[in-house]
């Protein structure tokens, strides 16, 4: 009797004392995962790829919309892009987490006013206003001098290098029916038969940000015959802005993730080209027969890494 007394003291101690231990350090759960739903003005948007900005991590949401992901309190704000739309971005702490993606216009407008890519305060849109280093590099680039490179100008209108006229061999002159064909990647933005000597505004900056990020397409069917921004699908807005990217979790508005951005058929265009039936510059066509392309590399891999 004395003994199953005692047993019985001993476990009501113990229970006590694991009461007292746990309402001293009580045990928390693992915090629960963030859910949410992606939509349009449609519904559900399935496929949508959801992530922390700035994380490598990322979900795709379900046939209706749902996406979980993990708590990171290192991150606070999610971002969710697909496609065709802008991307769109909330606070983690909003309740209940529900993105609705925007659809990009379904028609280019050609009447598009094209940003300047130089600083200047006075127009606060600029690309250099905001993107200085990015700037600064492209300044130094063949791109902001596709139009006014005095090597090409040479071969266009048969100067010499000190710009004195009818030196050398001219397009303008031997074939005028050529000159489109220049312009199209070497001023994208600039009339098919414009003066490459004379460009106005923004054109004049040869292949600039503004065109870059317009690029909605790349078409691959007559690579090499068909040149510059005529290989290309543009999506330019009638009223707000439109810029495509290689980024998804950029959630400015404004933004929309396209894929191209990162694969070699984007750069493809402007260079392969076939000129009155003779391969004039075949960059492409060396990409897709060499041991970089068989690898998975891409042109971008090497020409942007990094970025």
């Amino acid at each position: 009797m004395r003994f199953r007394i005692s047993l019985l003291i001993i476990l009501l101690a113990l229970v006590a004392g694991t009461w007292v231990i746990f309402s001293r350090h009580p045990v928390s759960s693992p915090p629960a995962n963030l859910q949410g739903v992606v939509i349009d003005d449609s519904g559900p948007i399935q496929g949508a790829k959801v992530r922390y900005q700035g994380s490598s991590h990322f979900v795709l949401s379900d046939a209706e919309g749902r996406f979980h992901l993990p708590p990171n309190s290192d991150r606070q704000r999610i971002a969710a892009s697909k496609e065709g739309f802008f991307i769109e971005g909330v606070m983690s702490n909003d309740s209940p987490l529900t993105l609705k993606l925007k659809r990009l216009p379904a028609k280019d407008n050609e009447n598009y006013t094209w940003v300047d890519p130089t600083p200047n305060p006075a127009q606060h849109q600029n690309c250099g206003n905001c993107h200085k280093e990015i700037f600064d590099e492209w300044s130094a680039s063949g791109h902001s001098r596709s139009a006014n490179n005095r090597r090409f100008l040479n071969l266009y209108d048969g100067t010499d290098w000190q710009g004195r006229p009818h030196v050398g061999w001219s397009l303008r002159d031997e074939h005028p029916d050529g000159i489109g064909v220049c312009n199209a990647c070497h001023a994208p933005t600039a009339p098919f038969d414009a003066d490459l000597r004379n460009l106005p505004g923004v054109s004049a900056h040869g292949v600039h940000c503004d065109f870059c990020h317009k690029i909605a397409n790349a078409l691959t069917e007559r690579i090499g015959f068909t040149h510059g921004r005529y290989g290309l699908e543009l999506l330019r807005p009638s009223q707000g802005q439109i810029f495509f990217g290689p980024l998804d979790d950029v959630d400015r508005g404004e933004d929309s993730y396209a894929a191209l951005y990162s694969e070699s058929r984007y750069c493809a265009s402007c260079h392969e080209g076939v000129v009155f039936g003779a391969p004039v510059y075949t960059t492409y066509s060396e990409w897709l027969a060499s041991p970089a392309r068989q690898e998975g590399k891409q042109c971008q891999t090497c020409h942007m890494a990094g970025s």
